[in-house]
């Protein structure tokens, strides 16, 4: 998919779920011969995310992308929660969950590995920094391949909304 496609209905939902007062967390996409499926996974920015959220959220997204014809061709729209062990993707995710337990999988090798776990210690806008054991690592955005809470951390840390 084109990134600035992706991007554009990224914005259009972030937009489309403003009044709810939730945002986007992922979008993923898949294309099929007969129709494509663009599945968002939202949250809210405070508290936890409804049934309710999921189907108006839908129905507010669904018009966004119709209105803007946004979405060339068929497609199914599949709303649900980011889930316990939730992706964190955006900068402002990062800030949330600061003192909870992340793993990150980077694009490349850093010192001869892949996957890391450790409490996500604060973030900018270039990277984010994890505590792993007794010390703090850097990773820039860009060499992130994907990060997510690690549902156990998560549970205990009622403080984080989710």
């Amino acid at each position: 998919m084109d990134a600035e496609v992706r991007k554009r209905l990224m914005e259009l939902g972030d937009a489309a779920l403003s009044p709810l007062g939730c945002y986007v967390v992922e979008l993923q996409v898949e294309f099929g011969r007969n129709r494509s499926i663009l599945r968002y996974f939202i949250d809210r920015i405070e508290g936890r995310v409804t049934v309710d959220d999921c189907a108006r959220g839908s129905r507010l997204i669904e018009a966004a992308i119709e209105e803007k014809s946004a979405f060339g061709g068929e497609y199914v729209m599949e709303i649900s929660s980011p889930g316990i062990e939730r992706r964190i993707a955006r900068e402002r995710d990062f800030k949330r969950f600061a003192g909870a337990v992340a793993r990150v999988r980077t694009r490349t090798p850093m010192d001869g590995q892949r996957n890391f776990e450790g409490t996500i210690a604060g973030c900018d806008g270039q990277s984010v920094t994890l505590k792993i054991g007794d010390k703090e690592r850097k990773f820039p955005y860009a060499l992130i391949a994907r990060a997510n809470l690690v549902g156990e951390a998560h549970n205990r840390e009622g403080s984080h909304g989710n």
